[in-house]
């Protein structure tokens, strides 16, 4: 039986359990994404502009796979993997393969350093409704580069947070992608 002398012992006991439980589970916590809870139906319901300024809609990309790459200027990593992901655009864009860079910077940040570079696939200036997005895309660590991989039917089948190569994405992509 609980007395009124052991209450203050229950209520601290309890507050101990409690304490270490959270504690567990932020230390053992794992932030890969559950990919089969994300939707990708706001992201092909986004509009955001091009390097030119002029507005894209994603939805013109649906029913594609797709890598979609969010990244910015600043950011060392991102830079570095922008020649993979061309290259990986040019080798498979016939195949149906769509690259689509999403800066979470504004346009004219994006488009600046957009000039000072080649690059073959389309970048377009999400700002902070990019970052949002990535969040919405598994982003939970808030990292960049932070890349998805989109199937046809506009599942994501692959995520990375961080940077990646021509090979992961090769890997990533090939078995999702129409015959030659």
């Amino acid at each position: 039986m609980l007395t009124r002398k052991k209450w203050p012992y229950w209520i601290a006991g309890s507050f101990l359990l409690l304490l270490a439980g959270t504690i567990y589970l932020v230390i053992s916590k794992d932030d890969a994404p559950n990919l089969s809870l994300l939707s990708t139906q706001s992201l092909y319901a986004s509009a955001w502009p091009d390097t030119q300024g002029k507005t894209q809609a994603l939805g013109q990309w649906k029913n594609k796979v797709s890598v979609v790459n969010f990244w910015a200027s600043w950011c060392q990593p991102c830079r570095e993997e922008m020649p993979d992901l061309s290259a990986v655009y040019d080798k498979y864009a016939a195949r149906g393969l769509v690259v689509l860079g999403v800066s979470v910077e504004d346009h004219e940040k994006m488009a600046a350093y957009a000039n000072k570079i080649k690059v073959s696939y389309p970048l377009l200036a999400g700002d902070m409704e990019g970052s949002d997005m990535s969040d919405n895309l598994g982003n939970y660590q808030g990292v960049l580069p932070y890349t998805v991989i989109i199937d046809a039917s506009g599942k994501i089948v692959k995520s990375f947070s961080g940077s990646i190569d021509q090979a992961m994405l090769e890997a990533a992509i090939v078995p999702l992608l129409t015959k030659p």
